[in-house]
């Protein structure tokens, strides 16, 4: 159950910070499914673009090592808790959005944003289409 100040800040601010909500088990069970998968799967250079604005490891996206992330921890609760229980399908599936670092000497850059579900021609939709595909977003770090 989420606090009066969370819901606050929520309202205020359009996100807010659960830390802990996701216990560390889960997270190593996430980890460990993924690093299986870059070891297993590995990655093609030439997938890389549409892994950056998709999702890496795809044959991942719906198992509950990632699911389970939302749909199995207090995530869920604070979802239920601002939506109504009931309200929300529980996710189906999960974007693994890994980011590496630069190379060695070069500079990342200024941080951009991004709109979900503008197409860019990248990420599987064309350029300039806009879906609305998700009610929330939830990151777990």
């Amino acid at each position: 159950m989420l606090s009066p100040a969370q819901r606050r800040v929520f309202h205020d601010e359009g996100y807010f910070v659960l830390p802990g909500a996701v216990p560390e088990a889960a997270v190593r069970r996430a980890r460990r499914a993924i690093n299986h998968s870059l070891g297993e799967e590995g990655m093609a250079k030439d997938d890389l673009p549409r892994m950056r604005s998709q999702s890496y490891c795809g044959e991942l996206r719906s198992d509950a090592a990632i699911t389970d992330l939302v749909t199995r921890t207090s995530v869920w609760t604070a979802v239920e808790s601002l939506m109504g229980e009931g309200a929300v399908q529980p996710p189906k599936g999960g974007q693994i959005a890994l980011r590496f670092p630069s190379a060695p000497g070069t500079d990342p850059g200024v941080p951009r944003g991004h709109l979900d579900g503008l197409g860019s021609g990248a990420n599987g939709m064309e350029r300039g289409v806009y879906t609305r595909g998700f009610t929330g977003l939830a990151v777990v770090l």
